[in-house]
């Protein structure tokens, strides 16, 4: 059976929780439109994509779905382009407090992934569940996993499809955080049904 990673992260920052931490345990072993599903947990770090690199050389997937927490955006926010600099508010899990280094030395400045954005997020308004596209991935931990992956992808020229999913706060956690007035939640199960429908369409 081929296999699709899914990558979500752990808690950054100020958070407690990462609802893309549910999204991993929600797929881990799991079996999705004929793929076997490798579910990672991943460090807050700028250099998680260490271990997507393992798996990558153990289980030759056909695909990458990797996503993170947003806070602020309107719906899931499909990533499209990544850019070569380290740059967050908050340190990473690490302690690194990046100031606009390069992720990779001498490499371009933008990487696109590789998969059709506008048709999923199609797909993804047809079944209801709100979506925004981004060509700015922002600097911190998730853009640093789409640029190292898109990068690491083309320099092989390797035949793995690539998407990235930003998710905000879901359902689950409405008692347990202190929601600002101009941001959003969805329901965990549209978050999930997101997902499927990437690995559905890819």
């Amino acid at each position: 059976m081929e296999q699709i990673i899914i990558t979500g992260f752990d808690p950054f920052g100020p958070y407690q929780y990462n609802p893309t931490q549910d999204i991993v345990e929600h797929f881990k072993a799991k079996a999705v439109a004929g793929y076997k599903i490798n579910a990672i947990l991943l460090p807050t770090i700028y250099y998680a994509f260490a271990l997507i690199e393992k798996e990558i050389e153990r289980t030759k997937p056909v695909a990458i779905i990797s996503t993170g927490l947003s806070s602020s955006v309107k719906g899931v926010r499909i990533e499209t382009t990544a850019r070569n600099i380290m740059n967050g508010k908050y340190a990473d899990t690490n302690g690194v407090l990046a100031m606009g280094e390069p992720i990779i030395k001498n490499a371009p400045e933008f990487v696109a992934v590789n998969t059709d954005s506008h048709k999923i997020a199609n797909i993804l308004i047809d079944n209801n569940i709100p979506v925004e596209i981004s060509a700015d991935a922002d600097g911190y931990t998730c853009n640093a996993i789409i640029y190292e992956t898109s990068y690491y992808i083309a320099k092989n020229n390797l035949p793995i499809k690539q998407f990235f999913l930003h998710s905000p706060w879901t359902d689950k956690y409405k008692s347990k955080i202190d929601l600002e007035e101009h941001k959003i939640m969805i329901a965990e199960e549209n978050l999930f049904r997101a997902v499927e429908l990437v690995i559905e369409n890819l």
